[in-house]
């Protein structure tokens, strides 16, 4: 019940192409002038992978198949290997669509229901304590994350609570030049500071247009 719950909710099926791609352009293009780039995402939606493709971008998630078979996920050297052609994007917590099989996982359409024949679900779902790192099929997700992190020159945490203690702990060891997170109030400001200290609370609400804190986006950009 719980993975055919996960694959209605979050299932391409429930996602607008359109105003995918008009969020991000509004963000990257508009506001942050963003070039290279590496995505990293807790979600279990492909919304970003559409916005992306639909910007015109190539996006990498990692899977690999060879002729007439099915793309299964080779990640090691998926970050170092990339280039400004190609935006990396790594599903922390697995993403519908991937299924894993006798230790391989596999990437079927995620705009499917469920289908237990095909394998078991890659997904964590939420836990305060999980440690992902545990998890033998998402942790190579997780060391390109932590390759990514190491370098980059600017680090954005969009739209999450930081309620994940190996998300905070990645981030911190990294200790990148640049690091903002957004918030939805300026309450949120204080838990972000005390998670991050060296973080820019950026102000941003994303519906139904994209409003941001300019001055928080110009110091985060310089």
């Amino acid at each position: 019940m719980v993975n055919q719950t996960l694959y209605d909710q979050f299932g391409q099926r429930r996602v607008n192409d359109e105003r995918a791609v008009e969020a991000y352009k509004a963000l990257l293009d508009t506001q942050l002038d963003v070039s290279g780039l590496v995505v990293a995402t807790t979600n279990y939606d492909r919304a970003g992978e559409a916005a992306l493709a639909g910007l015109g971008r190539q996006v990498d998630t990692g899977f690999r198949n060879a002729p007439g078979r099915t793309p299964a996920l080779e990640m090691h050297g998926l970050v170092e290997s990339s280039n400004a052609e190609v935006t990396p994007y790594l599903h922390l917590h697995g993403s519908v669509g991937w299924y894993e099989r006798e230790g391989t996982v596999f990437d079927h359409a995620a705009d499917q229901p469920f289908n237990p024949s095909l394998g078991t679900p890659v997904v964590l779902y939420p836990d305060p304590e999980k440690d992902p790192t545990n998890d033998a099929t998402v942790s190579d997700l997780w060391t390109e994350f932590r390759v990514a992190l190491s370098t980059a020159d600017h680090v954005l945490v969009l739209g999450h609570s930081l309620h994940d203690p190996a998300l905070v702990s990645a981030i911190r060891a990294a200790k990148p030049r640049k690091l903002a997170v957004t918030i939805f109030t300026d309450d949120q400001a204080k838990w972000v500071k005390k998670q991050l200290p060296s973080a820019i609370p950026m102000r941003t609400d994303f519906g139904p247009e994209l409003e941001v804190d300019v001055a928080a986006v110009a110091a985060f950009r310089g």
